[in-house]
């Protein structure tokens, strides 16, 4: 009888085996979950009939929404330790959220400075 015990311990498996078994399970399930979503937004992204168009048109901008850009570009300046009194043109560069913003450097003066600001960091350097 003690030779059944003994191979009956040799069969049954380890907690470690069982951990182990169970880990692997979980991963199974996380990656057939990740897999099942990608294909479902693989398939709403095709849909044809909700095609956005590749820019949006711009709306018009307000004399005070510009006046308020401004007023805030020069803000933003300042607060990089740059001498912006007015902001005088803002353009928007190729490169994406980055802009040239010409400044007069000092109030009450008319020498004018130019910066690159990036609009995602929020820092700039003059030109």
């Amino acid at each position: 009888m003690s030779t059944m015990s003994s191979k009956k311990n040799d069969i049954e498996p380890t907690p470690d085996w069982e951990k182990e078994t169970q880990r692997y399970f979980v991963i199974l399930v996380v990656l057939v979950s990740l897999f099942v979503v990608v294909i479902i937004l693989a398939v709403i992204g095709h849909d044809s009939s909700t095609k956005q168009p590749a820019y949006k048109p711009r709306q018009p901008v307000s004399q005070s929404q510009k006046e308020a850009l401004k007023e805030t570009m020069a803000l933003m300046l300042n607060l990089n330790g740059h001498l912006c009194a007015k902001v005088i043109s803002i353009k928007p560069l190729k490169i994406d959220k980055h802009f040239e913003v010409t400044c007069i450097e000092y109030r009450g003066g008319s020498a004018r400075v130019t910066y690159i600001f990036n609009g995602v960091t929020g820092t700039a350097f003059k030109k």
